[in-house]
């Protein structure tokens, strides 16, 4: 099975225009049942995006856990401020 691996990029920009991507993203991959099912790790530089993904998961003992995905905190140089 083949996995998909998007990156979430400017969260915080989008989202102070009223087009934040999180839920979206989820929305999308619940509507189709490959990405049920099919490995998916989901990446962000930014660090509110992940948390928030996490919490719209669900934890371990939610009904709505989706254990086919994973996330990741992107770093950038260590002298860059993360967002």
């Amino acid at each position: 099975m083949i996995g998909i691996i998007p990156e979430i990029k400017h969260g915080s920009y989008f989202a102070a225009l009223d087009l934040a991507m999180e839920d979206r993203l989820l929305a999308v991959l619940a509507d189709h049942a490959y990405t049920r099912s099919a490995p998916v790790e989901i990446q962000s530089f930014e660090i509110g995006t992940l948390p928030h993904l996490r919490g719209r998961l669900g934890g371990m003992r939610s009904s709505n856990r989706r254990p086919n995905i994973r996330l990741l905190q992107l770093l950038g140089d260590p002298a860059e401020r993360p967002w």
